[in-house]
């Protein structure tokens, strides 16, 4: 009588099962990121959030080689010879991208970002001017109109020159100072843009 043999999968521990899991929340996490980072820099909708956290690209792109080269580690445990060298491939790859990205981000480390300070905010909460310092003296005061997540940038007033102190008039005026002089500003009132700009030199 032929003799009849069977197979039985080992159960899976448990330590693979939270590798596992942890593996596939980063990879979730690395495309979510991924996702804000691009939406971040194309950012249509000028929303604020949008350009302060996810709007410098050298930034994101460390940030996202992180999450998803340690989701690519956890995912691919090694069970064969094979398995091995595409490990050390997919880890090798990681390493050297996320070398290039931290070169990119120490080069520039406000590309399409800035050091951002609000300056003034008006009594109704819903208007910011804020100050973007680029670095080398490339700066902008811009104007937020709106709260929390839904903020949105709607324009500038342009480059001010030296310490810059910003008062609001009233929620449609502003009173810009700088070492060079002071300078009145209207606000449209329904959207908030800058209805005028500072000069092509320090002095207006």
């Amino acid at each position: 009588m032929a003799e009849l043999t069977t197979t039985t999968t080992p159960p899976s521990r448990p330590g693979s099962r939270l590798r596992l899991a942890a593996g596939l929340l980063l990879a979730v996490l690395a495309l979510g990121y991924g996702i804000l980072v691009v939406l971040g820099v194309a950012n249509p909708w000028e929303l604020v959030v949008l350009r302060l956290y996810f709007g410098v690209p050298t930034r994101g792109f460390v940030i996202f080689v992180v999450l998803a080269g340690t989701a690519v580690w956890l995912l691919t445990p090694v069970r064969s010879e094979a398995d091995q060298r595409m490990r050390t491939t997919l880890r090798a790859v990681a390493v050297v991208a996320l070398v290039i990205g931290l070169i990119c981000w120490g080069l520039q480390p406000t590309l399409f970002g800035a050091d951002v300070s609000v300056l003034a905010t008006s009594a109704d909460q819903q208007r910011r001017i804020a100050l973007y310092d680029y670095g080398s003296d490339d700066r902008d005061l811009r104007v937020w109109a709106g709260s929390g997540w839904t903020a949105r940038d709607v324009g500038g007033f342009g480059r001010p020159c030296g310490t810059t102190v910003v008062r609001f008039q009233n929620r449609d005026q502003i009173e810009v100072r700088t070492n060079y002089g002071t300078w009145q500003f209207m606000l449209d009132p329904d959207t908030g843009a800058p209805l005028g700009r500072l000069g092509p030199t320090c002095s207006g």
